[in-house]
Protein backbone atom coordinates (compact mmCIF):
# COMPACT_ATOMS: atom_id res chain seq x y z
CA UNK A 1 0.00 0.00 0.00
CA UNK A 2 1.24 3.27 -1.10
CA UNK A 3 -1.62 5.89 -1.02
CA UNK A 4 -5.53 5.01 0.26
CA UNK A 5 -7.65 5.41 -2.30
CA UNK A 6 -11.87 6.60 -1.51
CA UNK A 7 -14.16 6.04 -4.66
CA UNK A 8 -17.64 7.43 -4.05
CA UNK A 9 -19.51 9.75 -5.83
CA UNK A 10 -21.27 13.37 -5.62
CA UNK A 11 -24.57 14.11 -3.07
CA UNK A 12 -27.23 13.24 -5.21
CA UNK A 13 -29.45 16.30 -6.07
CA UNK A 14 -32.70 16.30 -4.08
CA UNK A 15 -34.74 19.47 -4.80
CA UNK A 16 -34.70 20.60 -0.80
CA UNK A 17 -33.12 24.19 0.49
CA UNK A 18 -31.78 22.38 3.53
CA UNK A 19 -29.01 20.71 1.47
CA UNK A 20 -27.80 23.87 0.38
CA UNK A 21 -26.33 24.67 3.51
CA UNK A 22 -24.99 21.20 3.65
CA UNK A 23 -20.88 21.18 2.25
CA UNK A 24 -20.62 18.32 -0.05
CA UNK A 25 -17.33 16.12 1.10
CA UNK A 26 -15.50 15.68 -2.27
CA UNK A 27 -12.45 13.28 -2.94
CA UNK A 28 -10.71 15.65 -5.30
CA UNK A 29 -10.96 17.84 -2.33
CA UNK A 30 -8.88 15.59 -0.15
CA UNK A 31 -5.51 16.81 0.15
CA UNK A 32 -3.45 14.60 3.20
CA UNK A 33 -6.05 11.89 4.56
CA UNK A 34 -5.23 9.50 7.23
CA UNK A 35 -4.01 6.98 5.27
CA UNK A 36 -1.37 8.95 3.63
CA UNK A 37 -0.30 10.23 6.89
CA UNK A 38 0.31 6.47 8.02
CA UNK A 39 2.23 5.82 5.41
CA UNK A 40 5.04 8.44 6.16
CA UNK A 41 4.92 7.72 9.70
CA UNK A 42 5.51 4.26 9.56
CA UNK A 43 7.35 3.40 6.79
CA UNK A 44 7.88 3.03 3.17
CA UNK A 45 8.67 -1.01 3.66
CA UNK A 46 6.20 -1.53 6.91
CA UNK A 47 3.65 -0.60 4.79
CA UNK A 48 4.68 -2.32 1.82
CA UNK A 49 4.77 -5.49 3.11
CA UNK A 50 1.96 -5.16 5.26
CA UNK A 51 -1.23 -7.34 3.61
CA UNK A 52 -3.31 -7.47 6.58
CA UNK A 53 -7.01 -5.65 6.12
CA UNK A 54 -9.57 -4.60 8.68
CA UNK A 55 -13.02 -4.90 7.33
CA UNK A 56 -15.64 -2.34 8.90
CA UNK A 57 -19.30 -2.58 7.95
CA UNK A 58 -21.33 0.98 8.41
CA UNK A 59 -25.29 1.01 9.33
CA UNK A 60 -28.08 1.90 6.45
CA UNK A 61 -30.94 -0.35 7.32
CA UNK A 62 -31.90 -2.47 4.35
CA UNK A 63 -28.81 -0.69 2.35
CA UNK A 64 -27.05 -3.07 4.72
CA UNK A 65 -27.80 -5.96 2.79
CA UNK A 66 -25.21 -4.80 -0.11
CA UNK A 67 -22.67 -5.94 2.43
CA UNK A 68 -22.78 -9.35 1.15
CA UNK A 69 -22.04 -8.39 -2.09
CA UNK A 70 -18.94 -6.27 -0.47
CA UNK A 71 -17.78 -8.83 1.55
CA UNK A 72 -17.82 -11.25 -1.71
CA UNK A 73 -16.11 -8.78 -4.00
CA UNK A 74 -13.41 -8.64 -1.25
CA UNK A 75 -12.84 -12.59 -1.75
CA UNK A 76 -12.71 -12.13 -5.52
CA UNK A 77 -10.41 -9.07 -5.78
CA UNK A 78 -8.56 -8.62 -2.60
CA UNK A 79 -8.20 -11.89 -1.10
CA UNK A 80 -7.30 -13.70 -4.45
CA UNK A 81 -3.87 -11.03 -4.36
CA UNK A 82 -2.74 -12.11 -1.20
CA UNK A 83 -4.92 -9.83 1.08
CA UNK A 84 -5.79 -11.22 4.46
CA UNK A 85 -8.48 -10.66 6.64
CA UNK A 86 -7.07 -9.81 10.17
CA UNK A 87 -10.10 -8.51 11.72
CA UNK A 88 -13.90 -7.31 11.40
CA UNK A 89 -16.40 -4.54 13.25
CA UNK A 90 -19.45 -3.39 12.41
CA UNK A 91 -22.32 -0.69 13.31
CA UNK A 92 -26.39 -1.69 13.04
CA UNK A 93 -26.32 -3.91 9.79
CA UNK A 94 -22.89 -3.65 9.80
CA UNK A 95 -22.80 -5.41 12.76
CA UNK A 96 -25.25 -8.20 11.33
CA UNK A 97 -23.35 -8.73 8.64
CA UNK A 98 -19.73 -8.83 9.82
CA UNK A 99 -20.84 -11.28 12.52
CA UNK A 100 -22.80 -13.32 10.22
CA UNK A 101 -20.19 -13.30 7.63
CA UNK A 102 -17.68 -14.84 10.69
CA UNK A 103 -20.12 -17.31 11.65
CA UNK A 104 -20.10 -18.65 8.12
CA UNK A 105 -16.98 -18.97 8.08
CA UNK A 106 -15.76 -16.07 6.20
CA UNK A 107 -17.40 -17.32 3.31
CA UNK A 108 -19.43 -15.08 1.51
CA UNK A 109 -21.46 -17.71 -0.58
CA UNK A 110 -22.71 -19.18 2.75
CA UNK A 111 -23.60 -15.54 3.93
CA UNK A 112 -25.32 -14.39 0.87
CA UNK A 113 -27.04 -17.97 0.38
CA UNK A 114 -28.72 -17.38 3.90
CA UNK A 115 -29.75 -13.56 3.18
CA UNK A 116 -31.23 -14.55 -0.22
CA UNK A 117 -33.36 -17.41 1.75
CA UNK A 118 -35.47 -14.93 4.04
CA UNK A 119 -38.90 -14.72 2.21
CA UNK A 120 -40.60 -11.69 2.07
CA UNK A 121 -43.62 -14.03 4.37
CA UNK A 122 -40.49 -14.77 6.58
CA UNK A 123 -39.43 -10.38 6.65
CA UNK A 124 -43.33 -9.91 7.68
CA UNK A 125 -43.12 -11.91 10.27
CA UNK A 126 -39.99 -10.81 11.92
CA UNK A 127 -41.70 -7.36 12.02
CA UNK A 128 -44.09 -7.94 15.36
CA UNK A 129 -45.42 -4.76 16.29
CA UNK A 130 -45.56 -3.20 19.79
CA UNK A 131 -49.30 -3.16 21.28
CA UNK A 132 -47.59 -0.60 23.87
CA UNK A 133 -46.38 2.29 21.06
CA UNK A 134 -43.20 2.14 22.29
CA UNK A 135 -41.51 1.61 18.67
CA UNK A 136 -42.94 0.26 15.78
CA UNK A 137 -41.60 -3.03 16.08
CA UNK A 138 -41.43 -4.89 19.24
CA UNK A 139 -38.26 -7.20 18.37
CA UNK A 140 -38.82 -10.37 20.07
CA UNK A 141 -39.12 -11.82 16.61
CA UNK A 142 -36.17 -10.64 15.56
CA UNK A 143 -34.34 -11.44 18.87
CA UNK A 144 -35.64 -15.56 18.58
CA UNK A 145 -34.71 -15.60 15.07
CA UNK A 146 -31.28 -14.50 15.98
CA UNK A 147 -31.11 -16.80 18.84
CA UNK A 148 -31.68 -20.19 16.45
CA UNK A 149 -28.06 -18.52 14.55
CA UNK A 150 -25.96 -17.79 16.73
CA UNK A 151 -27.51 -19.37 20.63
CA UNK A 152 -25.54 -18.03 23.19
CA UNK A 153 -22.17 -17.40 22.19
CA UNK A 154 -20.24 -14.42 22.76
CA UNK A 155 -18.69 -12.32 20.22
CA UNK A 156 -15.01 -13.89 20.90
CA UNK A 157 -16.41 -17.28 20.25
CA UNK A 158 -16.70 -16.42 16.25
CA UNK A 159 -14.08 -17.56 14.14
CA UNK A 160 -13.00 -14.53 13.70
CA UNK A 161 -14.02 -12.12 16.48
CA UNK A 162 -16.25 -9.06 15.97
CA UNK A 163 -16.54 -5.56 17.49
CA UNK A 164 -19.74 -3.71 17.45
CA UNK A 165 -20.35 -0.34 17.73
CA UNK A 166 -23.71 0.46 20.52
CA UNK A 167 -24.47 3.68 21.91
CA UNK A 168 -25.89 4.89 25.17
CA UNK A 169 -29.72 5.52 25.38
CA UNK A 170 -29.15 8.71 27.39
CA UNK A 171 -26.06 11.05 25.73
CA UNK A 172 -25.60 8.62 22.31
CA UNK A 173 -21.98 8.30 23.89
CA UNK A 174 -20.30 5.79 22.54
CA UNK A 175 -20.50 1.98 23.52
CA UNK A 176 -17.97 -1.11 22.20
CA UNK A 177 -19.40 -4.48 22.34
CA UNK A 178 -16.69 -7.20 22.48
CA UNK A 179 -15.16 -10.32 23.90
CA UNK A 180 -17.39 -11.97 26.16
CA UNK A 181 -21.08 -10.07 25.37
CA UNK A 182 -23.30 -12.24 23.56
CA UNK A 183 -23.56 -11.54 20.21
CA UNK A 184 -27.47 -11.60 20.06
CA UNK A 185 -27.59 -8.63 22.60
CA UNK A 186 -25.27 -6.77 21.07
CA UNK A 187 -26.55 -7.06 17.60
CA UNK A 188 -29.83 -6.05 19.46
CA UNK A 189 -28.72 -2.83 20.66
CA UNK A 190 -26.19 -2.23 17.47
CA UNK A 191 -29.70 -2.10 15.77
CA UNK A 192 -32.13 -0.33 18.11
CA UNK A 193 -32.72 2.81 15.83
CA UNK A 194 -36.04 4.91 17.34
CA UNK A 195 -38.50 4.68 16.63
CA UNK A 196 -38.46 1.28 14.39
CA UNK A 197 -36.96 -0.22 17.82
CA UNK A 198 -36.65 0.65 21.54
CA UNK A 199 -33.60 0.79 23.26
CA UNK A 200 -31.80 -3.08 24.11
CA UNK A 201 -31.14 -2.30 28.28
CA UNK A 202 -30.19 0.94 27.83
CA UNK A 203 -28.18 0.76 24.27
CA UNK A 204 -29.48 1.96 20.74
CA UNK A 205 -28.39 1.72 17.46
CA UNK A 206 -24.62 2.53 17.04
CA UNK A 207 -24.72 4.84 14.51
CA UNK A 208 -26.27 8.18 16.68
CA UNK A 209 -22.62 7.88 17.77
CA UNK A 210 -20.31 6.79 14.37
CA UNK A 211 -22.24 5.14 11.03
CA UNK A 212 -18.84 3.89 10.08
CA UNK A 213 -17.03 2.57 13.41
CA UNK A 214 -13.16 3.23 11.87
CA UNK A 215 -12.67 3.71 15.11
CA UNK A 216 -12.63 0.10 16.29
CA UNK A 217 -10.38 -1.43 13.73
CA UNK A 218 -6.26 -1.21 14.08
CA UNK A 219 -4.87 1.75 12.42
CA UNK A 220 -1.71 0.01 11.36
CA UNK A 221 -3.68 -2.62 8.39
CA UNK A 222 -5.15 -1.82 5.52
CA UNK A 223 -8.76 -0.22 6.18
CA UNK A 224 -11.52 -1.56 3.91
CA UNK A 225 -15.19 0.09 4.42
CA UNK A 226 -18.00 -0.75 3.13
CA UNK A 227 -20.57 2.53 3.65
CA UNK A 228 -24.44 1.52 2.79
CA UNK A 229 -25.61 4.77 4.08
CA UNK A 230 -26.90 6.62 0.66
CA UNK A 231 -28.56 9.55 -0.08
CA UNK A 232 -31.95 8.89 -2.38
CA UNK A 233 -31.96 11.05 -5.17
CA UNK A 234 -36.24 11.46 -4.86
CA UNK A 235 -38.00 12.80 -8.27
CA UNK A 236 -40.74 13.76 -5.70
CA UNK A 237 -41.06 14.66 -2.16
CA UNK A 238 -41.10 12.02 0.68
CA UNK A 239 -41.83 11.64 4.05
CA UNK A 240 -38.93 9.88 5.50
CA UNK A 241 -37.28 13.02 4.66
CA UNK A 242 -39.14 15.99 5.25
CA UNK A 243 -38.18 18.84 7.69
CA UNK A 244 -35.84 17.81 10.90
CA UNK A 245 -35.92 14.41 9.35
CA UNK A 246 -34.39 15.32 6.36
CA UNK A 247 -32.05 17.30 7.55
CA UNK A 248 -30.91 14.37 10.03
CA UNK A 249 -30.43 12.09 7.45
CA UNK A 250 -28.28 14.66 5.44
CA UNK A 251 -26.03 15.25 8.40
CA UNK A 252 -25.62 12.00 9.01
CA UNK A 253 -24.85 11.32 5.53
CA UNK A 254 -22.18 13.12 5.22
CA UNK A 255 -20.65 12.14 9.02
CA UNK A 256 -20.90 9.03 7.54
CA UNK A 257 -18.82 9.80 4.66
CA UNK A 258 -15.99 11.53 6.46
CA UNK A 259 -15.43 8.79 8.42
CA UNK A 260 -15.24 6.84 5.04
CA UNK A 261 -12.92 8.86 3.79
CA UNK A 262 -9.71 7.99 6.68
CA UNK A 263 -10.14 4.59 5.18
CA UNK A 264 -7.48 3.15 2.86
CA UNK A 265 -9.97 1.87 0.73
CA UNK A 266 -13.50 3.26 1.37
CA UNK A 267 -16.45 1.82 -1.04
CA UNK A 268 -19.47 3.61 -1.54
CA UNK A 269 -22.70 2.80 -3.47
CA UNK A 270 -25.30 4.34 -5.89
CA UNK A 271 -29.08 3.06 -4.58
CA UNK A 272 -30.98 4.95 -6.89
CA UNK A 273 -34.47 5.66 -5.75
CA UNK A 274 -34.15 2.66 -3.35
CA UNK A 275 -35.78 3.07 0.34
CA UNK A 276 -33.72 2.85 3.36
CA UNK A 277 -36.60 0.29 4.30
CA UNK A 278 -36.82 -1.91 1.47
CA UNK A 279 -35.83 -4.79 2.76
CA UNK A 280 -37.80 -6.74 -0.08
CA UNK A 281 -35.18 -5.91 -2.61
CA UNK A 282 -32.34 -7.93 -0.63
CA UNK A 283 -31.31 -9.62 -3.54
CA UNK A 284 -30.76 -6.63 -5.46
CA UNK A 285 -28.84 -4.66 -2.43
CA UNK A 286 -25.94 -7.97 -2.64
CA UNK A 287 -26.07 -7.51 -6.87
CA UNK A 288 -25.17 -3.82 -6.34
CA UNK A 289 -23.43 -4.09 -3.51
CA UNK A 290 -21.16 -6.04 -5.52
CA UNK A 291 -20.65 -4.06 -8.72
CA UNK A 292 -19.28 -1.42 -6.60
CA UNK A 293 -17.50 -3.09 -4.12
CA UNK A 294 -15.52 -5.02 -6.97
CA UNK A 295 -15.07 -2.17 -9.02
CA UNK A 296 -13.54 0.34 -6.49
CA UNK A 297 -11.46 -2.86 -5.26
CA UNK A 298 -10.00 -3.28 -8.28
CA UNK A 299 -9.13 0.18 -9.08
CA UNK A 300 -7.65 0.07 -5.55
CA UNK A 301 -5.46 -2.95 -6.43
CA UNK A 302 -4.35 -1.74 -9.60
CA UNK A 303 -3.13 1.37 -7.99
CA UNK A 304 -1.13 -0.50 -4.85
CA UNK A 305 0.44 -2.81 -8.03
CA UNK A 306 1.31 0.00 -10.29
CA UNK A 307 2.99 1.43 -6.72
CA UNK A 308 4.56 -1.58 -5.84
CA UNK A 309 6.49 -1.99 -9.50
Amino acid sequence: MVFGVWVGFDLPKIQNPVLSQVPVIKSKNRKVGMSEYRYFKQGIENMKNNKKVSIVLGGGTAYGFAHGGFLKAYEDVMQTRGYKLDELAGCSMGAVFACLYSHFDLKSKKLIDFASSITRVKMLELADPDPLFRSIIKGNHIYAFLKEIFGNKTLNQLPMPVRVMAAKKEDHSQVVLEQDFKIVDALMASVAVKPLFKDWNGLIDGGYYSIVPIELVKSSNIIVVSNVFYMPAFRKKHFIFNGDTLFTNVRNFQLARRDTMKADLGVEYNFGNRMLFDFFASKWFIKCGYKWAFKSMKEYCKGEEKHAS
